[in-house]
This record gives structure tokens, sequence and C-alpha cells, in this order.
């Protein structure tokens, strides 16, 4: 389930990649973080 949720988080990512590069990478770092946090919950 989780691995859907990042999935469509990449897609959502590279579908609008017309976002500033900045807010971008500061989306993927939260993105990360997120992902991590989950892993270390499971």
């Amino acid at each position: 389930m989780q691995i859907k949720i990042i999935h469509n988080y990449l897609y959502f990512c590279i579908k609008y990649r017309k976002i500033p590069r900045l807010l971008l990478d500061y989306l993927s770092y939260f993105c990360l973080l997120e992902i991590f946090t989950s892993l270390e919950n499971t």
C-alpha cells in the first residue's frame, strides 16, 4: 500500500515538472522523509 502512495507521488512530480525546481526539491525532501518515517514504523 505504501509503495503505491510513493509511486503516485513520483508520477505527480514527473507530470507537474513545470513546478519550480526548488519547490520540487522541497517536496521531494518531505516525501523522502515521509517514506523513511513510515518504513521505520512498519
